[in-house]
């Protein structure tokens, strides 16, 4: 996950060391969804897919609301959607998240990660969900999608 890489506001950094560093040297060990196929054909036991997630799809996905206003850089602001994640590992009782939750109901520390930790969180959900079958992977069926541009796991047109 990106966003715990290289700290806050550094996730184009990290996408680039990624990409430099891990994806470019390993590309022949790993999968590039969706340029190498579908999820379900490119999971497989000890597979490393490499995937793009877009967070602001995955708030809505969990039923995080924009309003009233919160803040994702505020301690007391993710404290005050912790419901809708709590809701989410309720509903998943074969996702073991009992050490997540105590971080979750604290609004994940008031240290300057504690967004990081948040979106890394939420990101986590929604890729779970789209593995889980709970939502589709969301590619659309066109050619210059899957050749060239890629698209965002988990979501729809």
């Amino acid at each position: 996950m990106l966003l715990w890489t290289l700290g806050g506001n550094q996730v184009g950094k990290a996408a680039l060391a990624g990409w430099r560093e891990i994806i470019l040297p390993n590309l022949e060990k790993l999968s590039l969804w969706p340029f190498d196929g579908t999820l379900h054909d490119l999971m497989m036991p000890g597979a490393t897919v490499v995937a793009e997630t877009y967070l602001g799809d995955v708030y809505g996905q969990l039923g995080i609301p924009r309003r009233p206003v919160w803040s994702k850089r505020q301690q007391d602001g993710r404290r005050s959607v912790a419901s809708h994640l709590m809701r989410w590992l309720e509903n998943r009782p074969h996702v073991d998240g009992r050490e997540l939750q105590s971080l979750i109901s604290d609004g994940f520390g008031d240290g300057k990660d504690g967004e990081d930790r948040f979106d890394a969180t939420v990101g986590l959900l929604g890729m779970i969900d789209v593995v889980d079958g709970r939502r589709s992977e969301g590619v659309p069926d066109a050619d210059d999608v899957k050749r060239w541009e890629g698209w965002i796991l988990g979501q729809q047109t």
